[in-house]
């Protein structure tokens, strides 16, 4: 059965870039629609209805859902090498020798003695921890992003007048018409509230992020937000 690469050095880092890039594409796009806001997503938020060449609502609600499930994920895999950090003697002397082998910033030798292959683990199995503890920061503040993106986009695609909409569209990305609206609205409504719930759930510890209480704050406005704006045009 071949490796897990997310659990080595070389696969986290390579994990580490892929988010770096998602999250600098989710930063730009939300600087471009900050000052006049002019849309960088197309209306679709069902992936069926997408477009191949454009980015759609769809892409962000998927990038949530995935990012989310990468911060419980990182979470665990966080704390197990944090205690383990702590406990290096509950590792076999093969798996230190394949984590010491597998950092790019040490030089293994079959002379080091099962003592000091612990310490060196230990430091190892810390630094690790911690670089997963600032993907995570990262994360988090990309969602953020994503969410705002998301909630403009639909109060841009829903309540704004058609007028409006033409004047702010533009290249590829086209206004949607009263009936792809009503279909905004419906798959909508059926999109969001499972990946709204999600959020309402999401918990951030002071131990983890210094702004925690701000963090969970703004989120949780935004979800509220999304949420009136949803169920406010299905029950008009």
């Amino acid at each position: 059965q071949p490796a897990d690469v997310t659990h080595t050095v070389f696969g986290q880092q390579a994990s580490e870039l892929v988010d770096s890039i998602v999250q600098n594409a989710i930063a730009y796009a939300q600087a471009v629609t900050e000052r006049s806001f002019r849309p960088a997503f197309s209306w679709s938020i069902e992936h069926s209805r997408e477009a191949d060449y454009t980015p759609s609502l769809a892409t962000l609600v998927a990038f949530v859902r995935r990012s989310l499930a990468q911060i419980e994920r990182g979470r665990r895999t966080r704390d197990e090498k944090l205690r383990l950090a702590k406990n290096p003697n509950e590792m076999s002397t093969a798996d230190m020798r394949k984590l010491i082998h597998a950092s790019p910033h040490v030089d293994y030798s079959d002379d080091l003695s099962a003592q000091q292959m612990r310490a060196l683990a230990s430091v190892l199995l810390e630094q690790q921890g911690k670089s997963i503890n600032r993907s995570l920061t990262g994360l988090v503040a990309a969602v953020e992003q994503a969410l705002v993106l998301l909630w403009r986009h639909l109060s841009f695609f829903i309540s704004t007048d058609s007028g409006e909409q033409q004047q702010s569209v533009r290249g590829s990305l086209s206004v949607p018409s009263q009936q792809e609206k009503d279909t905004l609205r419906s798959d909508a409504s059926i999109e969001l509230p499972p990946l709204l719930t999600l959020l309402a759930g999401l918990k951030l510890s002071n131990e983890e992020f210094a702004t925690a209480s701000n963090h969970m704050s703004f989120i949780q406005m935004l979800v509220r937000s999304i949420k009136d704006l949803v169920l406010r045009d299905i029950s008009n």
